[in-house]
């Protein structure tokens, strides 16, 4: 796993409030511990709004410098209007590299998931109608045989 020294945490704070970002998580295989050679460095952020495509590679940039990873084993996602399943999975199994105070990220792991828990419902109802055309579908086939 990933481990930053307190010079590595100032210069992530530097960076934090040089794109404006709340929040800085590192999530995925690298904090599970399930990690390969070829594993990448799954990085989330929360900034106040979601980065153009020109600063998010700047971003990058300025994280494999200062965490010592290589560009292209960084995968950044903005976690601003990120999907219920997603920002459940990374709110229970992350690393803070980076907070603006103590409690943002316990705001937001709460936000995560009650936003998962009210989404259930939306799945489910998915999941009914899936299935029924699913179904559907297979009786078609059957018929036209």
């Amino acid at each position: 796993m990933l481990k930053v020294n307190s010079r590595e945490k100032n210069l992530l704070k530097e960076i934090a409030q040089k794109y404006s970002i709340e929040l800085l998580l590192l999530f995925g295989s690298q904090v599970s511990k399930k990690t390969h050679p070829e594993s990448d460095f799954d990085i989330g952020y929360l900034g106040k709004k979601t980065l153009s495509i020109e600063k998010e590679g700047q971003l990058m940039i300025d994280l494999a410098q200062i965490l010592k990873i290589p560009l292209e084993n960084i995968e950044l996602i903005s976690l601003r209007g990120a999907a219920p399943l997603i920002l459940k999975e990374v709110f229970t199994n992350s690393l803070v590299l980076y907070a603006k105070d103590n409690l943002i990220f316990d705001r937001y792991k709460i936000f995560a998931l009650r936003y998962f828990e009210e989404s259930q419902t939306i799945f489910e109802q998915t999941r009914k109608i899936l299935e029924k055309r699913i179904e559907d579908y297979k009786r078609e086939l059957s018929h036209s045989k």
